[in-house]
């Protein structure tokens, strides 16, 4: 994924108020999360039964697009979002409960639109070791299921850095010498760092060990068109 963007289970409080076209804070803060959850499915919550966990928001032309529909969506939508005086104390918790998410979407905004500001010339924001990271270090489920979601999650890498390399048209020394950095910590992770937790608890199958080498062959593919990216 690019730059870390925090996904926020927002807590909605009902409470007297007025929106433009008389839109509901509630219905559209919980239309946000949904359509947030399926663009970006590394961000979703850690829980069993989560089935997003195994995808990827795979950066193909019509995923930016889509990505860009739901920024000009909602920031419109938000921005036109007005609330009323209220004076009773009850109202008045739930109204700041409300604004501190409202504060909390526009961060999420505000990181989109750096992403789509910088996905066609900055390769660091393409590295999906954060997606495999967090699953495999959190004990939301047992280590056996974990290891499932991301066998089904890795067959996705490959197309990934594909639709990567279809996306990038530029990038500086230095953000070609960041990219490559970072991209061998993610190549370290699926030769040495998930190998060894299979290792410990589970079996290596070939079908595993396969898509490993898939994704360490894509990183390593992208790596090198980065280094070309540098050379015009």
């Amino acid at each position: 994924m690019f730059k870390r963007i925090l996904f926020i289970t927002l807590y909605f409080s009902v409470f007297s108020c007025s929106f433009q076209d008389e839109k509901d804070f509630n219905v559209l803060a919980a239309g946000f999360v949904k359509e947030y959850a399926e663009l970006f499915p590394d961000e979703t919550p850690l829980s069993i039964g989560n089935i997003q966990l195994s995808h990827m928001n795979i950066p193909t032309p019509k995923t930016v697009d889509s990505v860009r529909f739901f920024y000009h969506k909602f920031t419109s939508e938000f921005d036109a979002f007005k609330t009323i005086d209220v004076n009773d104390l009850e109202s008045q918790s739930a109204l700041s409960k409300t604004l501190k998410d409202i504060s909390k979407i526009q961060n999420i905004l505000k990181n989109i639109k750096i992403y789509l500001s910088e996905y066609q010339i900055n390769p660091v924001i393409y590295n999906v070791q954060y997606g495999f990271q967090r699953i495999l270090n959190a004990s939301f489920d047992t280590p056996q299921n974990r290891l499932q979601i991301l066998f089904t999650k890795l067959e996705n890498v490959p197309a990934y850095y594909e639709a990567a390399k279809g996306q990038l048209k530029q990038a500086t020394v230095k953000q070609a010498d960041e990219t490559i950095e970072k991209q061998m910590q993610t190549y370290h992770f699926f030769d040495v760092t998930l190998p060894n937790f299979i290792k410990i608890h589970s079996i290596m199958t070939p079908q595993y060990e396969k898509r490993l080498d898939d994704a360490k062959y894509a990183i390593k593919d992208y790596v090198a068109y980065v280094e070309s990216l540098r050379l015009k």
